[in-house]
């Protein structure tokens, strides 16, 4: 994943297990005995074991996406009736969620099946369309505060598209079709969790703004709009020490981070709060830049990761890791492996 793929060579010690000063267990080159090498061979497995795992979730978010914008799910709801409420057998589309919070964006049905401007992000390299609002007003051709240099970021036949302000550095654009105008581009945020779901383009066409919202669909959820309930299965990842739920396989966005010590560790969408605690943020130099980091506890007290509280990187670079999470590999275990 290029310079995404960095949360090693932190600066200063940790409290979690494998940190410099701690004497837990590390995978270290070089170290004596058999134990190391069975150690290596065993997170090596694990590695390969989660890559297999990761592909087979964005298989199945890819082949559902495709199949949102037409599908319905029958759901019973209550009408009035007379002096009482009866209930109704009704289809209705899937809602479409913050991975993050749970709240509801949109619904399948506004998915666009075809749009003509197409948009990628590091961690998630497929997106769904929507189409959130459609204006007559004039275009807005400028940010209030614009950018000291703005630079093409896709070279196509129907012209260069330029990143405004606050578009992420990581994220680039491919047009399908000439005749589309060039899009004014910002982020999407969750307007309830505040962390980054995707890429916001405006155009205007034949007096006409339209606002297309580009979702990365690792940063999503489907789910039945009565019971707030993900449409697929999930397999649960646990605390290796207590086995309490502290994520699911829908919620990986990448296999292969670093922490302290180069312990391998899975970069996360969300973790299931209410069985986390969150401590000692601080201030940590990662290869990618500054944030502020705070450790991840399991309820059972056992340290299992960090999380990205807040990017003090030159232009707010890093902004979108910011609210996501990272598990130690070798700290949880998951349903099936």
């Amino acid at each position: 994943m290029g310079s995404l793929c960095c949360c090693a060579n932190k600066d200063t010690t940790g409290s979690l297990p494998g940190a410099p000063g701690t004497s837990a267990d590390v995978i270290t080159p070089g170290g004596a005995g058999s134990g190391v090498a069975e150690t290596v061979s065993s997170g090596m497995d694990k590695c390969n074991k989660l890559d297999e795992l990761l592909k087979s979730e964005d298989s199945l978010r890819e082949g559902l996406s495709e199949q949102i914008p037409d599908l319905r799910l029958s759901v019973m709801s209550r009408v009035p009736h007379a002096l009482s409420l009866s209930q109704k057998k009704t289809e209705v589309p899937p809602a479409i969620v913050c991975s993050g919070c749970g709240y509801t964006i949109a619904y399948g049905d506004s998915i666009v099946k075809n749009p003509e401007v197409r948009v990628s992000v590091d961690d998630s390299r497929k997106c769904i369309v929507i189409l959130q609002s459609v204006s007559a007003a004039e275009p807005v051709t400028h940010e209030p505060k614009p950018p000291r240099k703005t630079r093409p970021i896709f070279k196509t036949f129907g012209g260069d598209i330029y990143g405004t302000l606050n578009a992420p550095p990581h994220s680039f654009l491919m047009l399908s079709s000439s005749s589309a105008s060039t899009p004014l581009k910002c982020n999407e945020v969750c307007p309830n969790c505040s962390i980054f779901l995707g890429i916001v383009l405006s155009h205007y066409s034949e007096g006409v703004t339209k606002r297309y919202v580009h979702l990365g669909i690792r940063y999503i959820r489907y789910t039945n709009p009565t019971t707030s309930q993900p449409i697929t299965d999930r397999t649960a990842i646990r605390c290796a020490s207590c086995l309490i739920t502290l994520s699911y396989s829908d919620q990986i966005l990448c296999t292969k981070r670093r922490w302290a010590m180069g312990q391998h560790a899975c970069y996360m969408n969300s973790l299931v709060y209410e069985n986390v605690s969150l401590s000692s943020p601080r201030e940590e130099r990662l290869a990618q830049g500054k944030f502020i980091m705070a450790d991840i506890s399991c309820a059972c007290g056992k340290a299992v990761g960090y999380k990205f509280c807040q990017d003090l990187s030159r232009n707010s670079r890093n902004v979108y890791q910011v609210g996501r999470f990272g598990l130690i590999s070798s700290l949880f275990v998951i349903d099936g492996m």
